[in-house]
């Protein structure tokens, strides 16, 4: 299993292509996938004080996570998780990646 805590993957400074991550490649360098998790922030993206995020991971691993999260850490903040529902309503996918465009110009 590996792990692939990249907070910055959206904000890149570069002028060459961006390295792929390694959950993009997975499927390519073994020919199967389940093994790679993905973690990614918006706390580098929107706000400091955003301390949301999400897994990228197959089902089971995505379900044991939220079951231990949900008795540790129960939540992250109602405010936080409105302003980021508000925001992807709004910006959809395409809307996001502009934003972190953005960002980095």
């Amino acid at each position: 299993m590996i792990i692939e805590d990249d907070p910055y993957f959206w904000l890149y400074y570069g002028d060459a292509p961006r390295a792929r991550s390694l959950f993009s490649l997975e499927a390519e360098v073994n020919g199967e996938v389940g093994r790679v998790v993905r973690l990614d922030s918006l706390s580098k993206i929107i706000s400091s004080g955003m301390r949301t995020g999400w897994i990228t991971a197959p089902a089971a691993i995505c379900d044991q996570v939220d079951l231990i999260t949900a008795s540790t850490n129960m939540q992250s903040s109602s405010t936080t998780q409105a302003i980021v529902l508000a925001l992807f309503n709004r910006w959809g996918i395409s809307g996001f990646e502009e934003h972190c465009a953005r960002c980095v110009r």
